[in-house]
Order: structure tokens, then sequence, then C-alpha cells
């Protein structure tokens, strides 16, 4: 059982991270650099240890129901990854020429995790009955 948890938090951290790493690569090539402010390894650390946190919650609730708690970890999962958005929204960054431009970036950054977390999770962890 827990492996099916630890196979969940590794390929939902190194997918999110291959595809924020891609994402960023491209906004940072097609419309203005961030890559100062959020270089490619910022965005690997984050995915991976939030990958690893979340996935150890996840096995920690699974103890207490299956079907309840993974309706309400899915709830607060994606509250929390959407009220995350207001940290991009916030940022002062001073020195830069467009800064206004900053939450353009950073916000799909907060969300590609937890979709691809939520994706996963329905297809790699089996109900037990």
């Amino acid at each position: 059982m827990f492996k099916q948890y630890l196979t969940l938090g590794v390929s939902a951290g190194l997918i999110s991270a291959i595809v924020s790493c891609l994402f960023a690569y491209l906004f940072n090539h097609n419309l203005l650099d961030f890559s100062n402010v959020l270089p490619y390894w910022k965005i690997i650390a984050i995915d991976v240890s939030f990958s690893l946190i979340a996935i150890g919650i996840y096995y920690g609730l699974s103890f207490l129901s299956t079907r309840f708690f993974k309706v309400i970890f899915n709830f607060l999962f994606a509250f929390s990854s959407i009220a995350s958005v207001l940290l991009p929204i916030t940022a002062q960054l001073p020195n830069f020429e467009f800064p206004e431009f900053y939450p353009t970036f950073a916000i799909p950054l907060h969300l590609i995790f937890s979709v691809i977390f939520l994706a996963l999770s329905s297809i790699l962890i089996k109900d037990e009955k």
C-alpha cells in the first residue's frame, strides 16, 4: 500500500517539475525573463518538496477512511493551491523592468502541481475494500 503512495509522490513531483520548468523556459524565452527571480533549481526543489509533504499527509490520512479522507483532502489541497496564488499577486519585485507581469508567470506554477497530483492520485491509488 505504501508503494502506491510513494509512486504517486515521486511521479507527481517529477512530472510537475518537468512541466513547470518547461513552462518557465518557454515563458522566459518568449515573453519576459524571470530566471533571476525564480531559477529552475528553485522550481524543481519546490515541486519535489511539496510532493513529499503532500504525499505524507495523504498517506497519514489514508488510515482514517477511504472515501471521506480523499474528498476532504482534495478540497483542502485544491483550496490551498488556489489560495497560494495570493503570494505572487502581492509580491514586490524592485529593480525589475516589468514587475506587473510576474503574477502571469508565477500563478500557473502554483496550479501545475495540484492539477498533476490530483489527476495522478485517481489513477495510482486504488481503493482497498
